[in-house]
């Protein structure tokens, strides 16, 4: 009976890890697309007359359309598509992280089923000593990939603000509600990253 409950805990935790790690590769794919959206927006910051020519003819040419796009109108898709991507990215990050604290408690369970305390790759032996570099590594998704994010996404919105005169268009009121939506995500995921963290130093996980 006793080998019966070890072998389906230890089969769960092989499912568990590679659902981890399939979603790590989610998480790698979707950080490629936003760095894509990023440097789009960059671009439109940076020089927005060739933006606009360049993206519109693309998208043209693409689409085979013979009535040109109002650059508004793909300016406001642009900021869909970076709040899409963003939430399914965090989603993402959130699902790792909750994946990885299930993998920790299994791992102690096996542990103490077999009264072993070698079972942790996932937990205590890969985070033991853990590497200066896998740090700065962590600190860059974690912090400087977000603060970046926002800071450009800021200077956008600043500039699209600044562009108005008499009258606000609904695009312009959809771009806001956007740029509000993706400030609050990072907001809302940066608050469940430091509760996690807190979670894994009281349980002695860093």
């Amino acid at each position: 009976m006793k080998e019966i409950v070890c072998q389906i805990l230890f089969e769960h935790y092989n499912d568990s890890y590679q659902i981890n790690q399939a979603k790590i590769k989610q998480r790698d794919r979707l950080f490629a697309y936003l760095l894509v959206v990023l440097v789009l927006l960059l671009f439109e910051i940076y020089s927005p007359e060739n933006a606009s020519a360049i993206l519109l003819q693309t998208i043209s040419i693409k689409l085979g359309l013979n009535t040109p796009i109002d650059f508004a109108f793909l300016g406001t898709i642009i900021w869909f598509l970076l709040l899409c991507l963003l939430i399914r990215y965090l989603q993402t990050v959130v699902a790792i992280e909750r994946g990885y604290s299930y993998i920790h408690d299994l791992e102690n369970e096996i542990s103490n089923f077999i009264n072993q305390k070698k079972f942790c790759r996932e937990g205590y032996a890969y985070l033991d000593d853990y590497p200066l570099f896998l740090n700065w590594a962590s600190s860059l998704f974690k912090i400087v990939f977000p603060v970046i994010l926002l800071f450009i996404a800021s200077y956008k919105i600043y500039i699209e603000i600044s562009s108005f005169k008499k009258s606000v268009t609904f695009l312009a009121i959809l771009d806001f509600i956007f740029y509000l939506a993706i400030v609050i995500s990072l907001i809302i995921c940066f608050i469940f990253s430091k509760k996690n963290k807190e979670i894994k130093n009281h349980r002695g996980l860093k």
